[in-house]
């Protein structure tokens, strides 16, 4: 078994999950979803993950409505915000 922390990276454009994954996996274990449904399953299984890099643009559920959903939770959630926001010209 790894000592590795997990993140969760979850984003709906592949080319930032590759880039992510090839940063972070030098030094943490990664895990990956492409939408909210499926990060809200990865973090309620049974190893849930240390930390996750959520994307807030995504369709169907944005990264607002999946932090909705993990406050709701039963478990206990420590929230850190860390927003990466496009340059507006």
């Amino acid at each position: 078994m790894s000592d590795k922390r997990t993140v969760l990276i979850v984003d709906d454009t592949l080319a930032n999950i590759d880039q992510m994954v090839d940063i972070l996996s030098v030094k943490y274990k990664t895990k990956v979803a492409t939408n909210g449904a499926k990060a809200l399953k990865i973090a309620a299984g049974t190893q849930p993950p240390d930390i996750i890099l959520l994307d807030i643009n995504m369709p169907n559920m944005n990264g607002y409505e999946v932090c909705k959903y993990l406050k709701e939770d039963k478990k206990q959630v420590t929230f850190r915000w860390f927003l990466s926001l496009p340059k507006w010209r």
